[in-house]
């Protein structure tokens, strides 16, 4: 089934030139740990490449075969950090027909912007392409720009078992407090590998390593942080509510006249206006005491 919803306008010049900056550096810091743990890279396929930012840095690192698939308009606003003819327009919540494969397969930050039943697919599409994979995805609550299906890194993890993968947390406790890479490739990244792709994973990568004991549903502090503090959007409707109800209240609209006088009669004069603000407010306080002394405690109530 293909996407029912309009790629490239949402995928457009200003969501690559957003992101551009923070996977460069992001990628600068993770690649080099990804080669050394899968030593023998020589090819690299990426999943929703972007504008190419991690394809660029394992070309940086040596690697001289990359392409990258997505169905995002970077290519047609020359902001690709690969050759165009690295670069492959796809509908990735279909099947890829590729008759290739190579030596790893990255697909990060992408699967949560596709439709649920297109999740299978994306990963039938990542094994047939590499038996070593380099796979992150949104959690719930995570956000961002059209992410309709954000899931815990487990769910994941049972589709990819599913295709006889196996999951590898070898990368998250190496990069968990590098502020160099953005906090959600530090909580979400994951390394898979089918039978075959294990013989190619370095021994001191995974030596004493058990992924029954690792815990995978996770939160790193970082987005905790962000998601559990008021944004300046929920101050900005915060403040707007309150807005709304001092403008529906009953004292505001009784006080329209006397705003209406008090413009028309000072105008924009700033001395005047402090003036009066300063006679209104003493006039309130003498009122307000006269009322509490006439009506005793009982107005406190």
């Amino acid at each position: 089934m293909a996407m029912q919803y309009d790629v490239k306008a949402i995928y457009d010049r200003a969501f690559f030139a957003d992101q551009a900056s923070g996977s460069s550096r992001s990628a600068r810091i993770v690649v080099p740990l990804v080669m050394r743990i899968v030593p023998d890279v020589r090819s690299v396929v990426d999943i929703g490449c972007g504008a190419g930012s991690w394809l660029a840095q394992f070309k940086q690192a040596g690697v001289p075969r990359v392409l990258g698939l997505d169905g995002g308009a970077a290519a047609e606003d020359d902001q690709l950090e690969i050759e165009p003819q690295e670069f492959r327009v796809a509908n990735l919540e279909g099947d890829i027909d590729l008759e290739d494969s190579f030596d790893l397969c990255v697909c990060l930050e992408v699967a949560e912007h596709l439709t649920e039943h297109a999740a299978p697919v994306i990963v039938r599409n990542i094994c047939k392409l590499s038996d070593v994979v380099l796979f992150s995805a949104a959690i719930p609550g995570q956000g961002g720009t059209h992410h309709v299906n954000e899931r815990w890194p487990s769910y994941w993890v049972d589709l990819f078992a599913s295709a006889g993968y196996e999951v590898l947390d070898v990368v998250r406790g190496r990069i968990w407090n590098d502020e160099r890479v953005e906090w959600w490739y530090r909580q979400n990244l994951l390394l898979f590998a089918s039978k075959t792709g294990l013989s190619r994973i370095a021994p001191s990568a995974v030596a004493g390593h058990d992924s029954r004991f690792v815990p995978l549903d996770i939160v790193h502090p970082a987005c905790f942080e962000v998601y559990h503090r008021p944004s300046e959007l929920y101050q900005l409707q915060q403040y707007n509510q309150s807005l709304q109800q001092i403008l529906n209240s009953t004292s505001w609209k009784l006080t329209s006249p006397l705003r209406w006088v008090i413009a028309r009669v000072i105008g924009n004069d700033e001395i005047r206006r402090r003036k009066l603000h300063a006679v209104v407010r003493l006039g309130w306080s003498f009122v307000s005491l006269k009322f509490l002394r006439r009506s005793g405690p009982r107005a406190l109530l």
